[in-house]
């Protein structure tokens, strides 16, 4: 089974590495996507090494220590804003995947429909060939041309098309207007064709105009 001349376990494959593409974008550790997490802390780990090793001066150590504090709750907060970013970034993903899966679900779901529709027309239309070859076969080997040709103009003859569109057509008839499509049949007269460019009706019996 197929959609869009895609096989359902195409989509399939699609939907698993569109998943794969999104890991990989947003889901890995910050150490796989070469973000460093730490290192201003650790630069400013090492700026309080080198000023304490440098200046014996207490105040000047404690300055340091503050701020590399600050440099550490900076970085938390940038840390914490990056990954807020990525959660969203994911989440919105995340929805437009879980619509298209379901966009996709129903339009297979469509065609499904469609396609078992379509079969049971083929099927009723199938049937009603069948039948119109049959009548016809059993009306050439029982009758005589010339008869035939006078029944099939007479029966004509007390028909007149009121209206007609695509498929459909409104025939007056023994005082009634009768709604019929392609494939009923109308009397002893099967209507096999109806095209409203040329306003003519093609049936068992004949051209109806």
């Amino acid at each position: 089974r197929s959609v869009w001349g895609i096989s359902v376990a195409t989509w399939g494959l699609c939907a698993v590495v569109l998943l794969a593409a999104i890991w990989y974008l947003f889901l890995r550790a910050p150490s796989e996507t070469g973000m460093p997490p730490f290192n201003d802390a650790d630069a400013g780990v090492q700026t309080w090494q080198t000023t304490q090793e440098s200046s014996p001066s207490v105040q000047s150590t404690e300055t340091m220590t503050v701020r590399t504090g600050e440099d550490m709750s900076q970085l938390a907060r940038d840390v914490k804003t990056e990954l807020d970013n990525r959660d969203e970034k994911i989440q919105a993903t995340l929805n437009m995947l879980h619509d298209s899966i379901n966009k996709l679900g129903e339009a297979i779901k469509k065609d499904e429909e469609y396609a078992q529709e379509t079969r049971r027309q083929l099927d009723d239309i199938r049937s009603r060939l069948n039948g119109i070859m049959t009548q016809k076969s059993v009306t050439e080997s029982s009758s005589t041309p010339h008869p035939a040709k006078k029944k099939t103009s007479s029966v004509l003859n007390g028909m007149k098309i009121m209206s007609m569109e695509t498929g459909m057509a409104w025939i007056r008839w023994q005082g009634s207007t009768w709604a019929v499509r392609e494939g009923q049949t109308l009397g002893n007269v099967v209507i096999q064709r109806i095209d409203p460019t040329t306003r003519t009706i093609i049936t068992s019996a004949g051209t109806l105009r």
